[in-house]
């Protein structure tokens, strides 16, 4: 089948079913699809409304969507999630079309220079809450009470090794997921960089965290401070 209009996507789409339809959506999911379309004359509401029913089929199948891919052009749970918050934000539920033509979602086609710089902002935008939420962390009862200790050993009384490894703990726990929540965030493109070990945006949020992990052992055996620790914790 070779569909010519929504409708004909539309009917396309929701005879799929199974694998064949997660191996299907995951092909349309590229920028490669998206050219097509344009070549065969779809609007950017028609290309949106596509890729809005290739995100409600997977999810009325039960299927979980391959995310995170090299070559992926958006994330269908993302999508979902965006047109959820659209319909709750006007109180009712529209039709693909109108989700599409109300510009609920992001565009789906701007040049690759634009989808770049729009990327790299989000980096941007990301690696500042990975900051921000760390200044945070950094005023909390937490690390409170992990000066307090530093405070008793400086006046010469050794601090307790359980309590010190219990909040060392904790705030390891804390940093990873926050820099979980947020790295689940970036772009393929930025994790393919990570896993090359290239420099950029999320590099920041990593680094940071490595930096602790591996410090944290040296600080709870007692060979290092506990300020060099929290030091690690500073944002730039």
């Amino acid at each position: 089948m070779n569909p010519h209009a929504v409708p004909e996507w539309k009917a396309y789409i929701e005879g799929l079913s199974g694998p064949i339809l997660v191996s299907k959506a995951r092909a349309a999911n590229s920028l490669a699809f998206v050219q097509i379309l344009q070549s065969e004359g779809f609007p950017p509401g028609d290309i949106s409304s596509i890729f809005l029913l290739w995100a409600r089929r997977l999810e009325a199948d039960n299927q979980a969507p391959a995310e995170g891919f090299q070559g992926e052009y958006l994330s269908f749970s993302d999508l979902l999630e965006q047109g959820r918050a659209a319909q709750a934000a006007v109180g009712r539920t529209s039709s693909e079309d109108k989700s599409a033509d109300l510009g609920f979602f992001r565009s789906l086609f701007e040049t690759s220079d634009q989808l770049q710089a729009r990327l790299f902002a989000n980096e941007i935008e990301l690696t500042k809450q990975f900051g921000d939420k760390l200044r945070a962390l950094l005023g909390g009862t937490l690390v409170g009470d992990l000066r307090a200790l530093h405070e008793q050993v400086e006046e010469g009384t050794p601090a307790p090794r359980d309590e010190l490894k219990r909040l060392i703990n904790q705030l390891l726990s804390g940093v990873k997921d926050l820099a979980d929540s947020l790295l689940r965030k970036f772009s393929p493109d930025a994790k393919r960089r990570l896993s090359l070990h290239q420099e950029g945006p999320p590099r920041g949020i990593l680094d940071t965290l490595e930096r602790i992990e591996k410090v944290a052992p040296a600080v709870e055996a007692g060979r290092l401070g506990i300020p060099l620790l929290l030091r690690f914790l500073e944002p730039a």
